[in-house]
């Protein structure tokens, strides 16, 4: 079972899955097999065979509260495996039913993240009050809370509602505190609203408030912290809609990696080696096809962009509202603090099994999201350079196997990830995989010269077959670019 939330700025098809105005085109798409016939293709957890002109009327109209340039609506694709769909056999109503459970798994996702504040430590609480957002006076007024942690750094907690609790608390500087973030509750104010005539109305709005708690060391060892239950979102609050789609057709970027290994294997290369290679193109394409479509390509020769994939490709598109039915609340995926994505794609692959008692083993499962990660090593080995000359992915994989579907993998190694395009790295990118920032920190600075990157990548530019080289000397021409413009920008700012 794959599902994919849709980033229209990192899409091949961005104008159609751009969500910043109107879901005509998303829609359209969605509609495309059904293009030449009147007929409605759309259903949601109520309703069957909706026309496609419905289904735009109610997402376009489902946004108030959204700014202008604020997302409007959300794309998921939802895709089962060939072993899936032949265990449901060919029936839409089980594809429709099980469309509908995702959807609650969506909806229930948010502020489902439960935290286990209990074995959080104490902080020493050095100074608050209220202040310019990050001390910039250009920014709005806040409140912060400056702390030491337990490992002796200095952090701050900013948050216009941490005011009222810190008055509420009795704590002082210099005491050892817990300081915890329950949630948020929704209240209700009063603002005022300028009308087209210069007047001011006020009206009453629903808003979203924190709520935090900040009590000494001894209180929580005698008073347990108790955690307020958000309350989850049902499916219903939600404004959806869903078609099934019955193919799926090849892209251009199909079609030349499906002639580079015609190319490869008319060249003599193992299926091994052909496999290799194709691996180097995709990062240069940035595709990636499905095994499935590579050994295809192996198998049979070339195929052509539009070119419709062989077997049962039935999957299904999802177009969902930033807002809420009641426009209340705006549900945005892409913030981790109140949507976990992989819980929500790992909790769709378990309500398939169970609904439909599919067995798929754990195994199977480990190996899938391995993939996933070494796509990126490959990725990084090319971008990057390393202490060690390059990212073991061996080693990597040995730390995984080790903590096997644990978050703090995948966490750590997004960090790993982002402090390489700042510019940081860790000595030990292994151990800082394994163990954390805070075990490993970042270096203030990545002093790898572009000799060394020269180096690190030289043979990758020579196993990339023709055109490998110029390949490699662009990205490099880019690394430089960026390493002089961030020296630019460091000497302005002195």
């Amino acid at each position: 079972m794959h599902t994919k939330i849709i980033d229209p700025k990192n899409s091949s098809n961005k104008a159609i899955y751009d969500n910043k105005g109107s879901s005509a085109r998303a829609i359209n798409y969605m509609n495309k097999e059904n293009a030449d016939k009147n007929i409605g293709i759309f259903f949601n957890e109520k309703e069957d065979n909706i026309l496609h002109d419905e289904v735009i009327k109610k997402i376009d109209s489902n946004v108030n509260g959204l700014k202008e340039d604020e997302s409007k609506f959300d794309s998921i694709v939802v895709s089962p495996s060939n072993e899936e769909l032949l265990h449901i056999g060919n029936d839409q109503i089980k594809l429709k039913e099980f469309v509908c459970e995702v959807m609650k798994n969506y909806s229930n996702n948010f502020n489902s993240k439960q935290k286990n504040y209990q074995k959080k430590e104490p902080v020493i609480l050095l100074d608050f009050g209220s202040a310019k957002y990050k001390f910039d006076q250009e920014n709005k007024e806040s409140f912060f809370v400056k702390f030491k942690d337990s490992k002796n750094v200095e952090r701050y907690i900013w948050g216009i509602d941490l005011k009222r609790t810190m008055e509420n608390s009795n704590v002082v500087k210099g005491d050892k505190v817990h300081i915890d973030h329950l949630g948020q509750s929704q209240v209700k104010v009063m603002v005022k609203e300028k009308q087209a005539d210069g007047r001011f109305i006020e009206r009453e709005k629903t808003v979203l408030r924190n709520e935090w708690e900040v009590v000494t060391d001894d209180y929580r060892k005698q008073v347990p912290l108790k955690i307020k239950d958000t309350p989850k979102m049902e499916a219903p609050e939600l404004v959806w809609y869903a078609a099934i789609h019955n193919t799926r057709e090849y892209e251009l970027k199909d079609e030349k990696i499906s002639l580079r290994i015609t190319d490869l294997k008319k060249q003599g290369l193992s299926k091994l080696d052909i496999f290799k290679e194709v691996k180097k193109d995709m990062f240069l394409l940035k595709y990636k096809p499905t095994q499935r479509d590579i050994e295809y390509f192996y198998d049979n020769g070339p195929v052509m962009s539009g070119e419709i994939k062989p077997g049962d490709n039935r999957h299904i598109h999802i177009i969902v509202s930033r807002r809420d039915k009641e426009m209340k609340r705006t549900l945005n995926n892409s913030n981790r603090n109140s949507f976990n994505r992989v819980e929500f794609f790992e909790r769709n692959s378990e309500s398939f099994n169970m609904s439909f008692n599919f067995t798929k083993s754990q195994h199977t499962l480990f190996d899938k999201r391995w993939k996933m990660f070494q796509h990126r090593i490959d990725h990084m080995n090319l971008k990057y350079a390393f202490p060690s000359g390059y990212l073991d992915s061996k080693k990597l994989f040995n730390v995984y196997a080790d903590q096997r579907y644990h978050d703090n993998f995948s966490k750590n190694f997004w960090k790993l990830e982002n402090g390489f395009k700042k510019g940081t790295v860790p000595a030990d990118p292994i151990a800082f995989v394994a163990l954390g920032s805070n075990r490993i920190p970042f270096e203030k600075e990545n002093n790898v010269s572009l000799a060394d990157m020269m180096g690190s990548m030289k043979s990758l530019g020579g196993a990339m077959g023709e055109g490998g080289d110029q390949e490699i000397t662009l990205l490099l021409n880019k690394l430089r670019r960026r390493r002089n413009q961030r020296s630019q920008d460091q000497g302005r700012n002195k």
